[in-house]
Formats: C-alpha cells, sequence, structure tokens
C-alpha cells in the first residue's frame, strides 16, 4: 500500500485526502480478496463488519482508511508490515486474531487546514471543510508525532475550537480490529473483519461504503 520516506501513490492521495478506496481495490492483484467495511462515520466506538472469502494461499491481511477530520491522514500497514493471519486458515469457526493500530501516517499530499479537511461537520465547533481543494504539500509519507496534540498546529481553526478535543497524543490505539473465523455453507473458509473502532477518528464514507 505504501513505503514510508516515499510520495504516495495516486491511488493512496484519494484515499488519504477524500476517503475513496476504490482506486487502491482497483490495483489489487488478481487472486487477492479486497473489499470495504460497512460502516458510516461516526464518533469514538464506532463499529463496521465485513465477511471476506479467504483462498487458502492468501495469509496475510492489510489495511488503510482515512482519519477524520484530517486533510490527508490515514492508517494503514505499509510494505512490509502486512498481519500474518494464516493461523485462521482452515481454523474452526470462532477462532480470532485481534491487533491495535497506534501508528497514524501523513501522506504528505495536502497542507493541514481545516478550511480544506474531510469530516468536519462530524465535530463540534468545526465548520465544513471544501476537500477538493487544498494546499499541495508534496512531500513524503512520514509517521504523525502522536507525542503532543498533532491538531494544534492545523490552519484555520474556527475561533472557539478546542483542538484538545481531538487530541491522539495519549497511548489509547486509534483502531482496533478483530479477524474471526465464521461458518458458511461453502467450502470456503469466511474470514470476518469485525469491531472495527476508530478511537477518536473516523473513516471517510466511499460511496456507500468506507474503506478499511
Amino acid at each position: 500500500i505504501f513505503n514510508a520516506g516515499t510520495a504516495a501513490s495516486s491511488q493512496l492521495e484519494t484515499l488519504a485526502e477524500v476517503g475513496n478506496p476504490g482506486p487502491l481495490l482497483g490495483i489489487v492483484p488478481a487472486g487477492v480478496n479486497a473489499g470495504t467495511v460497512t460502516s458510516g462515520p461516526g464518533g469514538a466506538g464506532v463499529m463496521g463488519t465485513s465477511v471476506f472469502n479467504v483462498a487458502d494461499g492468501n495469509g496475510f491481511f492489510s489495511y488503510a482508511s482515512m482519519l477524520l477530520p484530517t486533510n490527508d491522514w490515514f492508517i494503514s500497514n505499509g510494505n512490509p508490515l502486512a498481519h500474518d493471519v494464516s493461523s485462521l486458515l482452515n481454523a474452526a469457526p470462532g477462532t480470532m486474531l485481534t491487533f491495535d493500530v497506534s501508528t497514524v501516517w501523513d501522506a504528505g499530499t495536502e497542507l493541514e487546514d481545516f478550511d480544506f479537511s474531510a469530516g468536519n461537520p462530524l465535530f463540534a465547533g468545526l465548520q465544513p471543510g471544501n476537500d477538493a481543494l487544498g494546499t499541495t504539500q508534496g512531500g513524503v509519507i512520514t509517521a504523525v508525532d502522536r507525542s503532543t496534540n498533532p491538531f494544534i498546529p492545523f490552519a484555520s481553526q474556527p475561533g472557539g475550537f478546542n483542538p484538545s478535543s481531538l487530541d491522539i497524543s495519549g497511548s489509547a490505539p486509534v483502531a482496533r480490529f478483530t479477524l474471526t473465523v465464521v461458518p458458511e455453507p461453502s467450502t470456503a473458509l469466511l474470514c470476518g473483519l469485525g469491531a472495527m473502532s476508530l478511537g477518536l477518528r473516523r473513516k471517510r464514507k466511499a460511496g456507500a461504503t468506507p474503506q478499511a
């Protein structure tokens, strides 16, 4: 999906800036199962679930999701950090793997400005931003510094808005994935992606469904 320290692909830029996973899904290699998690944008604790038909050879799991309200931040396990889920293949129904997401990535494609960030109306005190515009940054993919509140430097903060309401500088993860083997009448193993909870920001809708 990405390599840290390099420029984001156009497909990742589309995901990170407007939350549309379509271009990324369009370049998934043949034979790799892919899809979106069905849930709408929401606050802390929002969950989405999807079911994937997993072939025996697909023993790794990768994900990508925009984080709101940002200009180009996202969560993803880039190269070479795909999660090994081979223990779920041919496992008994109910077998689970859970992992937390703590790293937030900046795609480096657009400067951080609330006037142009997606999902603003989901947060009290922020007016709608035009996510079709924005200032091109021309940077590379870097990890967001979570040691301090990274939202404080955002430009165009409205009067009275408290950026501490978006603080992710704590130790809590920003998302949690649970993969569970579920029974299915046919021969294929189903590996459900469930209980995805973004700690503070949420996924941007892409058509009718957000990405993960």
